[in-house]
């Protein structure tokens, strides 16, 4: 549902002379458009707007949909203008023209790049928009403000608000920046936690797996949980970089289809040279980097043998070599492959290894079934339980900050 779907039923009030803007048939009348582009435009305008308080933030939108609706001589029932300034609220991230796309509930991500237009992911399909960003250097320094990040590292994974943002700079490429909505409002190891999704032990063990910068696939049906596994990964790691349906090199993806070979190369190498924690991405093309230590990957298999299988058999027909050829070198690249149930439950964990004969072993070391958990490593003798920091709201200006929006 769109943005101006959420406000079909709003039937406002408007002066007589204005009646002709009043759509026929009751079609959503194009007040709720124009109300968002300025606002958009507005909070673009800002230099500060990062560091209001989200109670801040919200009185402003508010004193500025009154003033808007006010000259607009547009009268709304009290709860109608409520629902209007809280889903504003929500839908204004302050990043300007992109606010507009990114309120469309069916818009899941968008990628922007320096000199071309801005492609979104709409209902399942990557959708040309005809729109280009002209200053997209700027859009990308609103973005690092918003991130409240002091780094100068040409390549940052990020979380604001209910996206995840990348961003790919100089010397690297040109300005690349990809937003993706989060599937899940919150998810991390608390939330998993919480909901007992992972119990304390899996939740430990899963720590040391990434303390020790082990490489791990992820593998699970469509819509089983991997990418808030993934969330729930970056939110616990420092310094972790994620790139989901990446194709490195040789083909186009939604993410870095607008890179060029040379550009990925960059990318990879300002990877590789610099102290990230870990790489995270997609490998349900077969792509991977087998000199990289501490990789995450997800792929979308029904199980642990389908998801070696499907790597092998792309791995063997790539290199021309043999199965077992093909088998050996994913053990020599994943540490342990971890098999997601539907509802975010890990099914099962295996540890891949080679034998004698240069056989890859597959060692299951947690399996799931009706009577619970079946451990097959070493349990901790403690746990440690990793608390979310609080974002902690910043206010400036505030004998003033009301008069910006009048």
């Amino acid at each position: 549902m769109g943005f101006k779907d959420r406000f079909r039923d709003i039937q406002p009030f408007v002066a007589e002379e204005e009646n002709e803007i009043i759509a026929e048939e009751k079609e959503v009348l194009p007040f709720v458009d124009i109300l968002l582009a300025k606002l958009s435009d507005k909070v673009y305008s800002i230099p500060i707007w990062f560091d209001y308080s989200k109670d801040e933030k919200k009185e402003l939108i508010n004193l500025f949909v009154l003033n808007f609706l006010k000259d607009s001589s547009i009268s709304l029932p009290h709860d109608s203008r409520e629902s209007l300034i809280n889903e504003l609220t929500a839908s204004v991230f302050g990043f300007g023209e992109i606010d507009k796309l990114l309120a469309d509930n069916a818009v899941s991500a968008l990628s922007i790049k320096s000199g071309q237009n801005v492609f979104v992911k709409k209902s399942g399909e990557t959708i040309d928009t005809g729109m280009k960003i002209e200053n997209v250097d700027i859009l990308a320094q609103r973005l690092l403000q918003a991130s409240k990040l002091n780094t100068d590292r040409p390549v940052l994974k990020f979380g604001f608000e209910n996206l995840i943002v990348t961003l790919i700079m100089p010397p690297v490429c040109d300005y690349f920046i990809t937003i993706k909505k989060k599937i899940r409002e919150h998810t991390d190891f608390a939330y998993l936690l919480q909901n007992n999704k992972i119990d304390e032990s899996i939740y430990s063990f899963l720590i040391s797996l990434l303390n020790d910068k082990k490489n791990i696939l992820i593998s699970g049906a469509s819509d089983a949980g991997k990418t808030s596994y993934i969330e729930a990964i970056c939110s616990s790691v420092t310094n972790a970089v994620l790139f989901q349906k990446t194709k490195f090199i040789n083909s186009e993806s939604f993410i870095c289809g607008g890179l060029s070979c040379d550009e990925l190369e960059n990318l990879f190498s300002a990877l590789t040279f610099s102290d990230y924690g870990y790489v995270i991405f997609d490998l349900n093309d077969g792509s991977y980097k087998d000199e990289i230590s501490g990789m995450i990957s997800s792929i979308q298999s029904n199980s642990i043998i389908d998801a070696v299988m499907k790597l092998a058999g792309e791995e063997a027909a790539r290199n021309k070599i043999t199965e077992k050829q093909a088998k050996a070198r994913i053990a020599s690249i994943y540490n342990y492959i971890i098999q997601l149930d539907k509802e975010l439950y890990i099914s099962s964990i295996a540890e891949l290894s080679l034998n004698k004969s240069g056989s890859l072993v597959m060692s299951e070391v947690l399996a799931r079934d009706e009577n619970g958990y079946k451990y097959g490593f070493e349990l901790p003798a403690e746990v440690v339980k990793q608390v979310e920091t609080p974002v902690v709201d910043i206010s400036s200006g505030k004998k003033t900050f009301k008069s910006r929006f009048k």
